[in-house]
Formats: C-alpha cells, sequence, structure tokens
C-alpha cells in the first residue's frame, strides 16, 4: 500500500494580486521560512493560508487532480 501523501495549497497576497502553489509536506519548510523573510521585512503575511486540501492514496489520483484543478481555478478567476 502506498504511504498517504498530503496535498498543500498556499495562498499569498503580493503586490496586490492573490498567488497560489500547491505542494506536499515536502515544500512546507520552505514556505514557512519564506513567510518568516516576509515578515521580517514588515509585509503583512496575516492573511496568507496553507492548509491541506486532499491526501493522495495511491490510487485517487484523478480526485487529487481535480482538486488542485477546482482551487487554481477559483483562485485564477478572482
Amino acid at each position: 500500500m502506498a504511504r498517504k501523501q498530503k496535498i498543500y495549497m498556499r495562498l499569498t497576497y503580493e503586490d496586490g494580486g492573490e498567488f497560489v502553489s500547491f505542494g506536499t509536506r515536502n515544500i512546507l519548510p520552505t514556505w514557512i521560512a519564506e513567510r518568516k523573510e516576509w515578515e521580517s521585512q514588515d509585509h503583512y503575511c496575516g492573511d496568507d493560508k496553507i492548509k491541506c486540501i486532499a491526501v493522495f492514496d495511491g490510487t485517487n489520483l484523478d480526485d487529487v487532480v481535480c482538486k488542485i484543478s477546482e482551487c487554481a481555478w477559483y483562485y485564477g478567476k478572482k
């Protein structure tokens, strides 16, 4: 059985726009370090979010891709 992988979405607000990115737990330390760096430069990050949007269990790739597409579409149309 494949190890379950959580899929995360990061939503940031920069330069007057919303930016969405996706990744696994491997990218979380990078995202957290970037946020700390931005805060140290006095950038407001209070509305930025990182949340788990899906769990890949080795059999549900279609579901995971659909969830990523749904989130990308929603935030892309704003």
